[in-house]
């Protein structure tokens, strides 16, 4: 059949074969921009994460150099010799725990009041903290951005390092031990294997706005930046900036880090170069390809359409319409298939093609939504770590832990639970609970849409009630008690009732995806916070885990510290104590010269001794505080043993008998373990005898007519703890009394320096045991001690 030129057929193919060109030319488009776009921001998202990294690594690097130096510096002995001998050991030492990164480093100790003690180091950069500027120096480590960073920055010879400053005592002596490490090429070259950047990315260091060192081939001291951008980053708006620049023809994606000094001022940048050119390539390509395929679809739809067009007229005009509804954006629409042939196979491309685009977005969507999750989480954990403290008890602690958990702009989880372990009783306690406030709010809803929430209420409402009536068995057997004693976190993406937490009432609190985070430190558990993703639908990843085991980490160090904090202190006590008894002993002269008086008067014997008889009580007391000074105040190396401990409250009971006899008072024994115990017998029963004696005199100053103490040993049958109870019916004390006891110099007799209890406290920590005072004035006073068990183990 012969088609006319003007014929309304071939106008129509014509016009088609137009509309299918365009419609190719738009889906290549969208494609295209889409792909282009998705390229682009893999590498703008790649340079960002990276100098993120590159920021923590920088500091990481720092705090490492940090705790070298204060590690380094506890070790060095009294005896080592003069400072100068002191910093040249130091930086030995340094040397040898990390050669490449404190090679060209300085070691310099300065004194509080500002004078360089002694320095070592790299003879460039020598002397460059002098007493004329070791005064800037003090200034800037007592600032509370130091405390925050540990370390300054400075510019030394058109070079930039960092001054870290820990203090270091030297004969009682304090200075600050200061490591001036430069920001040299090895940094770089470290910091660059930190990141894994590819062989065809940089890693570069500015100061002020010109090239210093890198691996970008440029010459040192060329110019940088330009003036706006230099200008920008002086007035520090940025912490970081990113912009496009050509290297020697080479297009990179920059990120740079600034650097700032001590005053704030800007000194110069770390820089990642992202190289462009792998994108640039696979761009040619998917743009080469991409218009390949449109060419060949058009050329086959137009063919097929000239022969079938009626029946194709119409699939046709649908897959143009769904075209400009993708190139709108609209990717959730449904594509029929229609037709036959080529035109079909056309349709389920674009199909399969539209799945993918949709797929690929959710795919980049979804871990774009986890980096930013992981992201708010290590924010989250780094101002949790600088708002926590740690204090004796660690109460305070744990709330700021379970209200960071329950946070929705801290670590969102739904519900933490805190169980602290008891010493005392070997088991895990529930104390404390949050719950997040979007759980609270949405109860109403969650009801609504769950049947099986059917226990929200209790779960949520009355849960701090419940948890206070839980305690667990301190055993490996179960998850809570095994998190603690192998101090991990435990997690498990599951319900909790089919694990064995140790108590079943936990199984009844539908527990949904949770963890356990331990709290700890080197010699004791305190206890762990349960948490879970109560009625929402999240999981805990691995990375989130990663994280908080950090933050394990971080707590148990600054607990640990903290009590290395606090020997330091009974130490210093001790030192104090041990110089007031020498004051407590000298003044003793009156009465030696008063006694040397009169055995030169000359008078008879008899009048001698009268005049002694009257010096007796001041004699007898002398000597009770002279005894209890000197065992508080001598150091006295302690012998671990086992111990029959029913034989040790004997011997002390006997010693106590002579004090009591004709005091009215009855003293009775009562145990069920004759078994041992690890201990110091000298201090141990030393301990005992003082506790025995305040009851006498508490008794003594009792109207009491049954005057009795009552000692109880009994050991735990689930556990391996013994305790020791020591029962008055004396006068007590009062709450003021309570609270003071274990503080050494106070006391509410006469004739006593105030030591015995504080010397008691001492004793039972150093057994790793605890005391405990319970008291009511007028009504007695009860002593409970627990001490640990002997086992063959334990030596």
């Amino acid at each position: 059949m012969k088609i006319k030129n003007d014929s309304l057929l071939l106008k129509i193919v014509f016009y088609n074969d137009i509309a299918i060109i365009l419609t190719s030319i738009m889906i290549t488009m969208v494609l295209t921009a889409i792909t282009f776009k998705d390229m682009e921001d893999k590498v703008i998202n790649e340079a960002r994460n990276k100098i993120v990294l590159l920021s923590k690594g920088y500091q990481g690097y720092l705090n490492k150099a940090r705790d070298d130096a204060f590690q380094v510096s506890r070790s060095i002995g009294e005896d080592v010799g003069t400072y100068q001998q002191i910093a040249d050991t130091i930086k030995e030492e340094l040397n040898k725990k990390n050669f490449k990164n404190y090679y060209d480093s300085v070691v310099t100790i300065v004194s509080e009041s500002g004078e360089v003690l002694g320095e070592a180091g790299n003879k460039s950069i020598l002397q460059t903290l002098t007493s004329n500027n070791t005064g800037l120096l003090l200034k800037n480590i007592t600032k509370k951005e130091y405390e925050d960073t540990g370390y300054y920055l400075v510019k030394l010879n058109n070079d930039i390092y960092a001054r870290i400053a820990v203090p270091y005592y030297h004969n009682n002596q304090k200075n600050y031990l200061v490591v001036t490490a430069p920001i040299d090429f090895a940094l770089l070259q470290s910091l660059k294997n930190f990141l894994e950047l590819s062989h065809r990315d940089r890693i570069f260091l500015l100061i002020e706005n010109e090239f210093d060192k890198g691996d970008l081939n440029l010459e040192k001291g060329e110019v940088f930046l330009n003036k706006k951008v230099y200008d920008d980053l002086k007035l520090r708006e940025y912490k970081f900036y990113y912009k496009n620049k050509d290297i020697n023809n080479k297009p990179y994606y920059m990120a740079l880090y600034t650097l700032t000094n001590y005053n704030n001022e800007y000194i110069g940048s770390f820089g990642v170069a992202i190289s462009k050119e792998p994108m640039i390539k696979t761009k040619a390509m998917a743009a080469i390809f991409i218009t390949i395929l449109v060419i060949i679809v058009t050329i086959v739809s137009s063919t097929i359409t000239s022969k079938i067009f009626r029946k194709l007229l119409e699939p046709l005009s649908n897959i143009a319409d769904i075209a400009d509804r993708v190139s709108g954006g609209e990717y959730d629409v449904e594509i029929p298939i229609e037709g036959s042939g080529e035109l079909r196979t056309l349709s389920n491309s674009f199909k399969k093609m539209l799945i993918e685009i949709v797929s690929t977005q959710k795919t980049l969507k979804n871990k774009n939504e986890k980096l930013q999750e992981n992201l708010e989480r290590i924010d989250a954990i780094d101002k949790l770590l600088i708002g926590i403290h740690i204090e004796e008890d660690t109460s305070s602690t744990v709330k700021d832990l379970i209200s960071a958990f329950t946070s929705e702009i801290g670590l969102g989880y739904s519900r933490a639970m805190f169980f602290r372990y008891s010493r005392e009783k070997d088991y895990l306690i529930g104390e404390y609970t949050s719950i997040n406030s979007i759980i609270k709010d949405q109860k109403d809803d969650i009801l609504k849409e769950r049947e099986s929430c059917n226990g929200f209420g209790f779960q949520v409402e009355d849960i701090q009630e419940l948890i206070t009536f839980m305690k667990i068995p301190f055993k490996d057997s179960n998850l809570l008690s095994r998190a603690l004693m192998e101090r991990k976190i435990i997690y498990h993406n599951d319900k909790g009732y089919k694990y064995d937490l140790g108590n079943d009432l936990l199984k009844s609190l539908g527990l949904n995806n949770f963890l356990i985070f331990p709290i700890y430190n080197k010699n004791r558990y305190s206890g762990v916070i349960l948490v879970d993703y109560y009625t929402r639908d999240r999981v805990i990843s691995l990375e989130e885990v990663e994280l908080l085991n950090l933050l394990s980490m971080n707590i148990s160090v600054r607990m640990q510290n903290k009590i290395l904090e606090e020997d330091r202190i009974d130490n210093e006590r001790v030192q104090t104590i041990e110089k007031i008894a020498e004051r407590f002993l000298s003044v003793r002269g009156d009465t030696l010269k008063r006694i040397l008086e009169i055995l030169e008067s000359g008078e008879t014997s008899d009048k001698i001794r009268e005049n002694l008889e009257v010096l007796k009580p001041d004699l007898e007391k002398i000597e009770r505080e002279n005894c209890t000074l000197k065992a508080y105040s001598k150091i006295r190396e302690s012998t671990f043993q086992p111990l029959s401990l029913d034989s040790l409250v004997l011997d002390a009971i006997e010693k106590i008998k002579e004090q009591i006899e004709g005091q009215g008072i009855t003293l009775s024994l009562f145990t069920n373990y004759s078994g041992k115990i690890l201990g110091d017998a000298y201090s141990l029963k030393k301990a005992i005898v003082e506790i025995i004696e305040n009851a006498c005199d508490a008794l003594k100053r009792s109207n009491q007519e049954n005057k009795k103490i009552n000692i109880t040993i009994s050991k735990d049958r689930k556990i391996e703890k013994i305790k020791i109870e020591i029962v008055d019916n004396g006068i007590g004390m009062t709450p003021m009394q309570l609270k003071n006891i274990y503080e050494p110099f106070i006391s509410y007799k006469e004739n006593t320096p105030g030591l015995g209890l504080s010397f008691v406290y001492k004793i039972v920590k150093e057994h790793m045991g605890v005391i405990k005072f319970f008291s009511k004035y007028n009504h007695g006073t009860e002593v409970k001690i627990t001490l640990n068990s002997y086992k063959e183990e334990n030596l």
